[in-house]
């Protein structure tokens, strides 16, 4: 079931103030990310991920996968992509949008194309 798979918020910030190994991973293109992010992410747009891409990861860490609004789409893609690979691996409901409302901060920086 699908909801054995997100993360909300509060929880995310949690991780991200704790020593979890995990990695965020923001999915949407390169401009969105750019303008704003949640701290800590890298961007990998999800029309750039391919089975080998993933198949590379370490799985080792949590994978924490948003998008704008986190609507069944391109998070939810990666997300149910990586679970079938057998990844650790949450999606943030709500994507970005619900982490500016919770008025948690984001930043912006440059992309990293790989892992």
């Amino acid at each position: 079931m699908k909801t054995n798979y997100l993360i909300d918020v509060d929880n995310l910030f949690n991780y991200i103030n704790s020593a979890e190994k995990m990695i965020i991973i923001d999915v949407r293109n390169k401009e969105a990310f750019e303008e704003e992010h949640i701290p800590r992410a890298i961007n990998i747009p999800f029309e750039t991920v391919s089975p080998e891409k993933i198949s590379q990861f370490d799985k080792q860490y949590l994978y924490i996968i948003y998008g704008e609004n986190g609507d069944f789409n391109d998070s939810s893609k990666m997300t149910f992509r990586m679970l079938r690979m057998e990844f650790k691996v949450r999606e943030l409901i709500g994507g970005i949008k619900s982490w500016k409302c919770s008025e948690y901060k984001t930043t912006g920086t440059e992309v990293i194309d790989d892992l």
